[in-house]
């Protein structure tokens, strides 16, 4: 299986040299391909930071809704970008999240979206579940500065747990130094 993936990205990295991709675009198609991996976070900080200069925004933005405007067979690629939108809303710049309330309508459009799966799964419940979530929180400005800070307050959260070591409890240990109020314990709990 992991053949397969390493061909695919192998197969993707030719087709962003013959298709000459700018960097902004490699990018995009790399976090919100139909794959059924998640979103890395690595490339999404990375657009992010772009959203922040404004010729490299106006790419972002463009090509974020070239992605919406595809055909509803790639249900996967469109909730990636939706995924995409609301990260860049919560950690990417002001004139990204203005973008965007200009194409709310076009978002809104979307909460119609179906999609059936061979096995008969509707896989567009996901999609109109997200399309709401970004329409509410694109006409609140306040809802927006409480989503960032909370987003922001999370990520200084999880890259401290980065560089602390992960401690795990026995039940039958007799640890008398384990601290339950270690703010790791608050994120990924206490295996027992």
């Amino acid at each position: 299986m992991k053949n397969i993936w390493k061909i695919k990205e192998f197969g993707d990295k030719i087709q962003n040299r013959i298709m000459n991709y700018s960097d902004i675009e490699i990018l995009i198609r790399d976090v919100t391909n139909d794959d059924k991996t998640m979103l890395n976070p690595d490339v999404m900080d990375k657009i992010a930071i772009q959203t922040k200069k404004y010729i490299e925004n106006k790419e972002i933005v463009q090509l974020i809704m070239s992605r919406i405007y595809e055909d509803g067979k790639n249900w996967r690629r469109l909730y990636k970008t939706l995924l995409l939108i609301e990260y860049l809303i919560l950690h990417g710049s002001n004139n990204f999240i203005n973008s965007m309330r200009n194409h709310i309508y076009e978002i809104s459009k979307l909460s119609g979206f179906h999609h059936i799966d061979d096995s008969g799964k509707d896989c567009g419940i996901n999609v109109k579940f997200k399309v709401e979530k970004l329409t509410t929180l694109l006409k609140n400005d306040l809802n927006i500065r409480t989503e960032r800070k909370n987003a922001q307050n999370l990520k200084n959260k999880l890259c401290g747990v980065s560089h602390t070591p992960i401690h795990y409890k026995n039940k039958n240990s007799q640890d008398e130094g384990w601290n339950n109020q270690n703010p790791v314990n608050e994120i990924v709990g206490i295996v027992q």
